[in-house]
């Protein structure tokens, strides 16, 4: 680092080398700080591309820290430096990145309007991945809008797609879809083979995201067929590797599974301990939709209680 006046001056490159640093310790408000730094200093340098990404990428270690909030004002402000280039991937990503955050808050209309602006880069650039992702994305929406029948049709696209390219983890990922609608209109056998299909992939591949996914799918399974134990332990596979993740979502979702089965065998302090602990993560997340799910849950268990305390 030198100036002309001797005194020390960084160059952005040396920012992000440090924020790159901190990354890898796991220090992601130290990476955030030294990425603000970088992008300051390349303010009015042309590099729309380069400032682009960094904003994207402060966005993802907002997004990390579950600070939902922040990571939507960088992702628009990456949104809006690749509109200004005609960048169309980083547009593309632009898109999903916003609809993730529209859709983990619950605007599910909004989020589907950015999954489709999404789609349509990447059906224009033929980008078959991308067209699979998007497919993938618009069926999540649809099954939390209680559209079955129109996740199926988006899920069973992406699958063709990845099965076409042979990508065994997205394969494995729409397995998992599938299996959840069919779970949902109580076709259980149907929905445990997927599931399992699901598992094997995972574990061929050594995806513990995708084990933990399907560890809580059995979970659901085994839970509606009122085998408490069985449906424990694969919650509490989920939640161990979830836990090692730092995966705030699968934890909570698995915290709030148990809780439910816990509640089913009338152990009411448990559950009471598991549903607290999936509402502070749910709270962390800024994931509305299921933290007023959770608050439901807990005010039936305190009727259960009260009734339990009466008899």
């Amino acid at each position: 680092m030198s100036s002309t006046n001797g005194q020390s001056t960084a160059m952005p490159g040396e920012y992000i080398d440090k924020a790159i640093s901190c990354e890898d310790a796991n220090d992601l408000s130290g990476a955030i700080e030294n990425y603000v730094k970088a992008s300051s200093l390349l303010e009015g340098s042309g590099k729309t591309v380069e400032m682009a990404s960094i904003a994207e990428k402060i966005g993802n270690l907002y997004e990390d820290l579950s600070q939902l909030d922040q990571a939507f004002g960088f992702y628009q402000q990456a949104l809006s430096l690749f509109k200004s280039i005609s960048e169309h991937i980083g547009i593309a990503r632009g898109y999903s990145n916003l609809a993730f955050i529209l859709e983990t808050k619950g605007d599910l209309k909004r989020a589907t309007t950015y999954y489709e602006n999404m789609l349509s880069i990447y059906q224009d650039l033929e980008d078959s991945s991308g067209i699979a992702n998007a497919y993938s994305n618009l069926g999540i929406v649809r099954k939390k809008q209680g559209k079955l029948d129109e996740a199926e049709a988006f899920y069973m696209k992406a699958l063709q797609i990845n099965i076409d390219a042979n990508n065994q983890a997205a394969i494995a990922c729409q397995y998992n879809n599938l299996g959840n609608l069919h779970e949902l209109r109580g076709q259980l056998e149907t929905a445990e083979q997927l599931f399992n299909k699901a598992l094997t992939i995972n574990m061929d591949i050594n995806s513990d995201w995708g084990q933990a996914d399907a560890y809580n799918n059995l979970g659901m399974v085994y839970q509606k067929r009122n085998n408490a134990k069985q449906a424990m332990d694969f919650y509490q596979k989920a939640l161990e590797i979830n836990q090692r993740l730092s995966n705030k979502w699968g934890a909570a979702c698995q915290c709030n599974n148990i809780a439910e089965v816990c509640v089913s065998q009338r152990q009411f302090k448990l559950s009471e301990q598991y549903y607290d602990k999936a509402l502070a993560l749910f709270q962390a997340i800024g994931a509305q939709p299921e933290i007023d799910e959770v608050n439901k849950n807990i005010e039936d268990l305190k009727r259960l209680e009260s009734e339990q305390a009466l008899s």
